[in-house]
């Protein structure tokens, strides 16, 4: 009796501790209510970003589900880095799911289609990206970033709307003005 009573309590230690892990390495988020809408950068290395003068644009949602133009979530930056050490994505729970390294920034090519096993992804993920400044200071930067999937005859995303999506929020990879900011005069692209 007293084995099996061990075994219990090791099986159910060793399972508390992998939910323990998870929960602390992952994060919390309410999606799609939350998309777009908290102040989501994460910044070590530095003060802020504006500090060195650098322009790290945030995008908060892409549809990587092929009915847009803005199915690949890519590092879109000023001249004031230029290079990215390691671009990262991990899920609600901490699991990596598609990592990057010594690459230059804004080139699509080198971003995350939103795909997992040939599967586009909905829900939220964490965008984790490390460079040096041309001063020579290693940066992380964090933020999450919303996968949004388009379905067949809901050409505005309509779905989400019910669930708490604030479309006004919505900052697109396509709205980026070409030196690290937000162009606001671009037009969002919904699904097509």
């Amino acid at each position: 009796m007293k084995s099996k009573l061990f075994v219990l309590v090791t099986i159910c230690t060793l399972l508390s501790c992998s939910n323990e892990s998870n929960t602390r390495n992952g994060f919390e988020f309410n999606f799609p209510s939350d998309c777009c809408v908290m102040d989501q950068f994460e910044v070590t290395g530095i003060d802020d970003l504006d500090s060195e003068n650098l322009k790290l644009y945030n995008a908060c949602v892409f549809a990587p589900d092929g009915f847009t133009v803005s199915n690949n979530y890519f590092i879109q930056t000023n001249d004031e880095i230029e290079t990215i050490n390691r671009f990262e994505i991990t899920d609600a729970i901490g699991n990596s799911i598609f990592i990057r390294e010594d690459f230059s920034p804004n080139d699509s090519s080198f971003g995350w289609d939103g795909r997992i096993n040939q599967i586009p992804q909905e829900g939220a993920f964490k965008v984790s990206v490390a460079f040096t400044t041309k001063n020579n200071i290693e940066v992380s930067v964090s933020h999450i970033i919303c996968a949004l999937n388009c379905q067949a005859n809901s050409p505005f995303l309509s779905g989400y709307e019910p669930q708490g999506l604030n479309f006004n929020n919505l900052r697109w990879p396509n709205q980026h003005d070409g030196v690290g900011g937000f162009d606001s005069t671009a037009p969002a692209l919904f699904c097509q």
